[in-house]
């Protein structure tokens, strides 16, 4: 958290000063925390085969929807 003041333009004791104040608020830190760990999870659920294979998947699907409707609208336009 100090290094995204410090990137902002922050200098490092006030960028170590807002997030010690901001750790301090249990009402605040503990739902940043939360999200945090829900974030990790998320990704850490993702990183298998399962994140190139849903890709893929729709990749294909939307391929084959594309293809289908093309198809249908050239059919349309040449049978009478």
């Amino acid at each position: 958290m100090v290094q995204k003041y410090v990137a902002a333009g922050k200098t490092q004791e006030f960028a170590e000063q807002e997030v010690d104040k901001f750790l301090s608020d249990p009402e605040r830190s503990e739902k940043y925390l939360e999200m945090r760990r829900y974030a990790k999870a998320q990704s850490e659920a993702m990183m298998g085969f399962e994140s190139p294979l849903f890709i893929g998947g729709g990749f294909l699907l939307g391929l084959l929807g594309t293809v289908g409707l093309n198809y249908l609208s050239a059919m349309k336009d040449v049978s009478p």
